[in-house]
């Protein structure tokens, strides 16, 4: 990710999409509130404090369905109000939120380390992956068992319409010598009879252990289950959504009808919805950064691991 000055431009990058991926968005959002922290020009913590739950509640209300920037902001966000409180110390108080943020950025590369890792440990030798949108944790799976393991694999990656972030993904890929094929989207049924497993990332998972992802998800864990691809996705544990515990719905992101037709015809309806959920039945596990894991024990590993 680009460096950044302000948080203005932060918050534009995200809601544009040029910021994309769940974790690429998470941290993104967490580097905001470190960069608010250390351009705040005043002398009073409680301030400080109070600017920063603002903040926090604007990056929450730009992209709605994604709980790993929830959990994360939460994390860093969790103990400003006691803390400020308890000092009138600003340059102190500044230093234990940087502090905070440091240590969520640092459990997130460890974390990302051991999910490529288990990730690449599961994809064959001479085996043929799909997959969809541009997502950092499956390129990482990928590009860890073809440089680390050595393996010898290829690709075939959806473009994904309308912003096309399957070319991140074949682009990312090719520059790291894995074979690598891009097809329309609807092309999918054609060529995922080639496919051996289908790898996705995720935006969010379920306390039943759905799974949240860009539109098109859905339609390739149907084409597998009829295929009999098995059907994966990458995710850490921070991507599980707690609220989903106390029967919130995921919200579907709806985009802006002139990424699909910018010049469409007057009295056109356009839908450009970011996604679309894939229920548990059709995946066959979540990679995670605590192992491989059925749909349905995701929650649970997420709640020991994590106890809020």
């Amino acid at each position: 990710m680009e460096s950044y000055d302000n948080v203005e431009d932060i918050i534009r990058d995200i809601a544009s999409v040029k910021i994309q991926g769940a974790r690429n968005v998470a941290k993104a959002s967490i580097k905001a509130l470190s960069l608010a922290t250390e351009n705040y020009v005043g002398n009073d913590p409680k301030e400080l404090a109070q600017h920063l739950l603002k903040l926090r509640e604007n990056l929450l209300s730009i992209r709605v369905t994604e709980p790993m920037t929830r959990n994360l902001i939460e994390a860093a966000t969790r103990h400003v109000i006691s803390y400020a409180t308890s000092t009138s110390n600003i340059e102190k108080f500044k230093e234990f939120v940087k502090k905070n943020i440091e240590e969520l950025l640092a459990s997130l590369y460890d974390n990302y380390e051991n999910m490529t890792m288990n990730g690449a440990k599961h994809i064959e030798e001479g085996s043929t992956v799909m997959t969809i949108c541009h997502s950092s944790s499956v390129t990482g799976i990928l590009k860890k068992a073809k440089k680390e393991l050595g393996k010898e694999f290829s690709v075939i990656s959806c473009e994904t319409r309308p912003l096309f972030q399957g070319r991140i993904t074949a682009k990312e890929l090719v520059g790291a010598g894995i074979k690598t094929t891009t097809i329309v989207d609807s092309a999918a049924a054609t060529y995922i009879k080639e496919a051996d497993i289908v790898l996705v990332g995720a935006d969010a998972i379920t306390s039943e252990g759905d799974l949240y992802n860009k539109i098109g998800t859905k339609m390739m864990s149907i084409l597998a289950e009829k295929y009999n691809v098995p059907f994966y996705s990458a995710a850490e544990l921070f991507k599980f959504d707690r609220l989903s515990l106390f029967g919130r719905v995921e919200p579907i992101e709806m985009r802006a009808p002139e990424e699909v037709w910018p010049e469409a015809p007057h009295g056109l309806t356009i839908l450009n919805p970011a996604f679309d959920k894939t229920p548990a039945k059709r995946i066959a596990a979540y990679i995670t950064d605590k192992g491989i894991l059925p749909p349905q024990r995701v929650g649970e590993v997420f709640e020991e691991e994590y106890r809020v």
